[in-house]
């Protein structure tokens, strides 16, 4: 199975996509903030990176720049997990983000993108 990197500052957030990936299987590693994301980032090998964008310090849109500036990156998917405005959205793709799922989401939801952007 997939080796997935979750980066989120709410721990229920996290909680929950630990649950529901594991559940499929997936091996989860949790980072709280974008700086503990992007040393993950850096010191492990991930299939996909789940990434919220509102979060204190780095924010998703700056952690999802850097990661793309490294061209070691440049096919990982990064789903960008949030509740923001759809102009927030367009900038998250133009960052680099791969695909975009609204919070709330439901299990059926983050199953479908694994789906889509897994090739493990």
């Amino acid at each position: 199975m997939a080796r997935i990197l979750v980066i989120d500052d709410s721990d229920n957030i996290r909680q929950t996509l630990l649950l529901t990936l594991q559940f499929k299987g997936h091996e989860v590693m949790e980072a709280c903030d974008g700086r503990e994301g992007l040393e993950a980032i850096q010191n492990g090998k991930y299939d996909l990176v789940f990434c919220d964008l509102a979060m204190p310090g780095l924010n998703g849109h700056e952690v999802i720049r850097q990661i793309r500036q490294d061209p070691v990156f440049a096919t990982l998917p990064i789903l960008v997990l949030s509740a923001e405005a759809r102009e927030i959205k367009g900038k998250a793709m133009i960052a680099g983000a791969t695909d975009f799922i609204d919070k709330p989401f439901t299990p059926q939801e983050i199953f479908a993108a694994l789906d889509r952007w897994l090739k493990v």
